[in-house]
């Protein structure tokens, strides 16, 4: 009996060492978090990646997310910081990007974790402990997925006159400035243009502009965005000459458009081909299916964020930030750095078709938990930022219908 007692003795005793020698081991796993998301929009494609969050992140991790309304400005986005410290939230996702310095200020401030989608790191304030960094889908590989549509539509060997719908192009909008430029630049390249300006002048044009080609080819920029009440109306007096056939939108703007477009399709009997900034949604699907006067769909192309991948790599950043290795997944110790998600994109029905099965439902995530896994700290002690990285840039649209 005592050597039995003294066994039982040794195996308690061993196993309060254990335990109190590495209790990171076993709770760290089961901590119960809470992150905060700071939304820009409440669209479908909104809804959709809070329900991947919400129903398939949290349960898998033990975490529990805080949404934000549509916030529009920084100090709404400031004040929901605020009320997610006090909830008991230890980090941030930020999609707003407009005052983001001051955002990432306040989130050091509370010590809050904070990663955003913004395309550039806020060099001021990038030292800051608590500024995980961004994931981005990359303004330049977005300016490519242009670039590769344009070359398609422009291989029929036909002359296309083209509206380029640049957005903010001249405003401060990196990826507006970028795909405008990439838009010329194949349009220069396939049909020998001599531009009146130089590209990147033309790019930063903030009012409307015919570009003179040095040829009969045709192409306006049409900066701005929609908001104003004689945006539409200047897109229709455009396309009302009957002079244009390609209409290349640097940001989300399509639906906006549609009903002009179809009347001078109509008009003229002339078939406008439209790609666009997009999410995949009901709105996108429906605009592939709708038939114009010729037969084809609506839109013909679109270059896609996939949010809720998108998503997947901002929660494991900040879930190795919370869990206390932050650190081990930088590119610099002590910096914020740049994480990138490039755009998907689609030419034709048969490719958005494939697309959109995608990133959409439990069944067709890209990233499922156990993909997670071997990237959080908790499950794989040796993962660093190079295999972050390069897992979520080699995910593509076409890498996923392949598999």
């Amino acid at each position: 009996m005592k050597k039995l007692t003294k066994v039982m003795s040794l195996i308690l005793t061993l196993a309060m060492v254990i335990a109190f020698a590495a209790p990171s081991a076993f709770a760290a796993k089961d901590k119960s978090i809470k992150i905060g998301v700071a939304l820009g929009s409440t669209s479908a494609a909104d809804i959709m990646m809070k329900d991947y969050y919400e129903n398939t992140l949290g349960p898998a991790f033990n975490v529990k997310f805080v949404f934000s309304e549509a916030l529009s400005d920084t100090g709404a986005v400031i004040a929901f910081l605020e009320s997610a410290y006090a909830s008991g939230c230890e980090a941030v996702v930020v999609y707003p990007t407009d005052g983001l310095e001051q955002i990432i200020a306040k989130a050091n401030e509370l010590g809050l974790y904070l990663i955003s989608n913004a395309a550039r790191i806020q060099e001021s304030v990038k030292e800051m402990p608590y500024y995980a960094g961004n994931v981005s889908s990359g303004p330049q590989l977005t300016a490519e997925s242009y670039r590769t549509i344009i070359e398609k539509i422009l291989a029929d060997g036909e002359k296309h006159n083209v509206v380029i719908v640049s957005g903010g192009a001249g405003m401060g909008s990196t990826q507006h400035n970028l795909v405008t430029r990439a838009v010329l630049e194949s349009l220069q390249d396939a049909y020998g243009l001599t531009y009146n300006d130089t590209i990147e002048n033309l790019a930063k044009s903030t009012s409307e502009v015919e570009v003179e080609t040095g040829t009969d080819t045709k192409i306006v920029i049409y900066p701005g965005f929609a908001s104003s009440d004689s945006y539409v109306p200047g897109m229709s007096n455009i396309l009302q000459t009957g002079d244009y056939d390609v209409v290349i939108c640097c940001y989300n703007v399509f639906s906006q458009f549609a009903v002009a477009i179809n009347e001078v399709e109509k008009a003229y009997g002339n078939n406008i081909q439209v790609v666009t900034l997009a999410s995949v949604d009901d709105t996108t699907t429906n605009a592939f299916n709708t038939k114009d006067t010729f037969g084809n769909p609506s839109i013909d192309a679109v270059v896609v964020k996939p949010l809720c991948a998108l998503s997947a790599e901002m929660f494991v950043i900040l879930y190795n930030a919370i869990h206390g290795n932050l650190d081990q997944v930088r590119a610099n110790p002590g910096e914020a750095c740049m994480y990138v998600l490039p755009m998907w994109y689609a030419y034709g029905y048969d490719e958005y078709m494939a697309l959109s099965t995608l990133d959409n439902s439990p069944e067709t995530y890209a990233f499922q938990p156990d993909d997670l896994k071997p990237m959080l700290v908790t499950e794989n002690p040796d993962i660093d930022f190079q295999t972050i990285y390069d897992t979520f840039y080699n995910c593509t649209a076409q890498s996923l219908i392949e598999k």
